[in-house]
């Protein structure tokens, strides 16, 4: 029996968000950074529980020689997603509105990418069994899963608020979204009394203060499913063992640098845990990790990595501008300052088109330094986010072509109300966040129009104005002048980078 739709919230839609995590190009590099080798395309790619879609329809307009497939038992979503995918031209990717037992008899050919992002954690451990057998059955070898769930010991303050939450909420009848509202204030008046439970846990406080501050679609899915289950590392490892699956690495190249995450001392004592499941699950309690993102793989293929050899045709891209790039850091472990003289050389370089690694250590401000160095650099960008993989400069041209017609619907759709403005990108393969403005720009200049005149036509349809300082400004004129400042500001800042990342159409 299917008891999915029995446990899970189907009252609410999921909110429209794109993972760059499920981007498959920065998995391929996460892999190979640790020496094991990775799909390349064409390749087929899954994600189960897909939501609106938009990670699937954004990895499938930047990867048009890749196959994508998305699964999510709320109808809702899977045509939203097949809608935009349709419109936008992308006839490489398709959407099932299927539970995980009706996918599971589906006749699909394996997959090289199988994808999960956060849904472990939310259904029953029937639904959990069939994620393994789908991926034991469905998987490529040498195939990659990505699986990130809610964690222990992380999550372990915020577990009784949770279920104090979930028990209040079944004791009624009304709409998931006034359950959520109603026992967010009904856990608050309990804190309030100071007593037992509520004096002796600070971290009470902390999560309840987080729920509050979260979108209310957000909490239904994550937080107010009947199983919603955080895991320790171990016990997720023993599930993707059966799946015979070996884990391989977290995909945030940050997690992958032990000083960058916890102290010397920490660091002593992790070195005393040799066995690799141990070691991941005691660096969790090092780090109090509440969320983890990893890749296990099928059968992996270890790399010849003396001197990076296998990492010096990878290539990289600027996702900021070049004047953003900041030093300071608040990673895991604290404040980390990044080294100038090879942090900046790296940056100008790239600020003039996605680079090599040969090609960066051919700079001269780099050429100097050790091969190890500038590589370890790179990476550490990528784990921060001003810098991503990117794919070979071969086949751009063909991606870009579609790329530009979903860039051209959601940009389209901003000026329309839309509201997904995360645009994919031919240079990187994922996708490239911009604002409503930003895309009610792009629209204007897609359709040959002055991008001021058309934006502020679009705000009056829309009964929206422009603001300073908090105040509403009133007059055409005024709202006029504000649009031209900001849409010289993005001129100046952020379209050189959308150009550089292949997401202004020629």
């Amino acid at each position: 029996m299917d008891t999915w739709k029995e446990d899970y919230v189907s009252e609410v839609p999921y909110v429209q968000r794109f993972y760059p995590e499920l981007t498959p190009q920065l998995m391929r590099f996460a892999l190979r950074w640790k020496g094991i080798d990775a799909p390349v395309a064409p390749f087929r790619y899954c994600e189960l529980g897909s939501g609106f879609g938009n990670s699937v329809n954004i990895n499938a307009a930047a990867n048009p020689e890749s196959t994508f497939i998305g699964i999510d038992f709320l109808t809702e979503h899977t045509e939203s997603a097949q809608s935009l995918a349709d419109e936008a031209g992308t006839p490489n990717v398709s959407f099932y509105a299927d539970s995980f037992e009706q996918f599971e008899n589906r006749d699909e050919a394996p997959f090289d990418f199988i994808c999960l992002h956060g849904v472990w954690s939310w259904v029953n451990a029937e639904n959990r069994q069939r994620i393994v057998e789908i991926i034991r059955n469905r998987l490529n070898p040498g195939g990659i899963v990505y699986i990130s769930f809610n964690c222990l010991p992380g999550w372990a303050p915020a577990m009784p608020l949770r279920d104090l939450l979930w028990f209040h909420q079944d004791t009624s009848d009304a709409p998931i979204l006034e359950k959520i509202d109603s026992g967010l204030k009904f856990a608050a008046d309990l804190y309030e009394t100071q007593s037992g439970y509520f004096s002796e846990n600070k971290g009470f406080e902390r999560s309840l203060r987080a729920m509050k501050g979260e979108n209310r679609s957000v909490l239904a899915h994550e937080y107010f499913n009947r199983n919603w289950t955080p895991m320790y590392f171990s016990q997720v490892a023993e599930q993707m063992t059966a799946a015979n699956l070996t884990f391989a690495a977290p995909v945030s190249l940050i997690d992958q640098f032990d000083p960058l995450t916890i102290s010397p001392a920490a660091q002593q004592q992790l070195a005393k845990t040799t066995d690799p499941t141990l070691r991941e699950t005691v660096l969790d309690f090092l780090v109090n990790r509440r969320f983890r993102r990893d890749l296990f793989v099928r059968n992996p293929k270890q790399l010849d990595v003396g001197n990076f050899d296998h990492l010096m045709d990878e290539r990289f891209a600027l996702m900021i501008p070049r004047s953003d790039l900041k030093l300071k850091h608040n990673l895991a472990r604290g404040e980390v300052q990044l080294d100038a003289q090879i942090h900046e050389p790296i940056a100008d370089a790239l600020a003039s088109g996605p680079r090599t690694l040969h090609e960066l250590l051919q700079q001269p401000a780099l050429a100097t330094l050790s091969r190890e160095l500038v590589v370890q650099a790179v990476t550490i960008a990528v784990g921060i986010g001003y810098v991503q993989p990117a794919l070979p400069e071969e086949g751009e041209s063909g991606r870009k072509t579609s790329t530009d017609r979903y860039n051209r619907t959601v940009c389209e759709r901003a000026r329309k109300g839309g509201t997904n403005e995360v645009l994919p990108s031919p240079v990187t393969g994922g996708g490239v966040r911009i604002n409503n403005f930003e895309a009610m720009y792009l629209a204007a200049e897609n359709a040959g129009q002055d991008p001021v005149d058309a934006t502020w036509e679009t705000l009056q349809q829309q009964k929206r104005r422009m603001s300073r300082e908090g105040i509403q400004l009133v007059s055409d004129t005024d709202n006029l002048t504000a649009l031209r400042q900001e849409y010289e500001a993005f001129c100046q800042r952020k379209r050189p980078v959308l150009e550089r990342l292949g997401l202004i159409p020629e």
